[in-house]
């Protein structure tokens, strides 16, 4: 889905190959995964992701309405979707975090 709006994806199989990937150097602009995973949670993954890159915003996919993000660079797209909506939600977030580093390099040290 998001090849065809030019994102350049890296899909990992989980949260051991996200790790391994992440420890070779890896520095996402943005992670995306399932709240629910077979052998992990999303926000395990993302956890891990952020002690690595802690400026990674996280966009989280849930079939259950009743997920909250937790702070201003985690979002939460309910399934089902559409090419769009995913598209429109990354675009979003990654303005949002773009913004957010643009006020903190302005902001007097």
């Amino acid at each position: 889905m998001l090849r065809l709006e030019d994102y350049e994806v890296v899909a990992c199989s989980g949260f051991e190959d996200t790790r391994q990937r992440m420890t070779e150097g890896l520095a996402p602009d943005l992670l995306i995964t399932d709240v629910v995973l077979e052998r992990s949670t999303g926000t395990r993954v993302a956890a891990m992701v952020r002690q690595i890159a802690p400026q990674v915003p996280v966009l989280y996919m849930s079939g259950y309405d009743n997920i909250v993000a937790g702070g201003s660079t985690e979002r939460v797209l309910l399934k089902p979707f559409n090419c769009q909506e995913l598209a429109s939600a990354v675009t979003r977030l990654l303005r949002e975090q773009a913004t957010e580093r643009r006020q903190r390099a302005r902001a007097p040290q």
